[in-house]
Parts: C-alpha cells; sequence; structure tokens
C-alpha cells in the first residue's frame, strides 16, 4: 500500500506521514522543489495547481489524503481549485494510474 499526501510539507502534512512510515505504510509526498520531507517519504515533486506534474505523483498509490489548501490569497476561485478535491487537477490524473485500486473513491 502506499498512499500520495498532498499538502505534506503544510501544519498538518509532517505529522502525519511520521506517523503513517512509523505504522509501516509507504508515503509519497507531492511538494514543490526545495521543501524537506520526514525520513521514509518518497518525494513526488510537483504542484496541486499543475496537471502535468499530477500523473507521475498518483502512480501506483493505493489512496489519496488531500491536505492541500490555500489560505494567503484573495482568489476564492483558487482557494475552492485547492482545497475541495473534486474541484483540483488531482482527480483527473487518477483515471490514467495504473493502480486497480485507486478510483475516485479513495479520497481522505
Amino acid at each position: 500500500m502506499t498512499i500520495l499526501v498532498t499538502g505534506g510539507t503544510g501544519l498538518v502534512g509532517p505529522r502525519l506521514l511520521k506517523r503513517v512510515t512509523e505504522a509501516g505504510i509507504e508515503c509519497r509526498a507531492l511538494v514543490r522543489p526545495g521543501k524537506e520531507l520526514p525520513d521514509g517519504v518518497e518525494r513526488a515533486e510537483g504542484d496541486i495547481l499543475s496537471p502535468e506534474s499530477l500523473p507521475a505523483a498518483v502512480e501506483g498509490v493505493t489512496a489519496v489524503i488531500h491536505l492541500a489548501a490555500v489560505f494567503r490569497t484573495r482568489d476564492d476561485r483558487q482557494i475552492w481549485t485547492v482545497s475541495y478535491p473534486r474541484s483540483s487537477a488531482t482527480p483527473t490524473a487518477l483515471p490514467r494510474n495504473r493502480s486497480p485500486t485507486l478510483g475516485r473513491d479513495k479520497w481522505m
């Protein structure tokens, strides 16, 4: 089982990633270049707002934990695009995923 975490470098992400990896679950995090991750977490460089970076991030994952959020903007559309997973680009990358267990219903 491999879990993809968006927002892995935010307030909650690093704590969750540490605990999940300590539990023996493989984790991958979608992160922007230059961001640090806890030990044992696979890095998938990209951006939740860049659809072209997402197929590689979701490749082979079993579930997605969507923690990415935008707080410091006056752009309401961007807040919803990032915070509400069905409106972001991530779900559109899922059908191309080769993992038969991951579908649009595997969001947490």
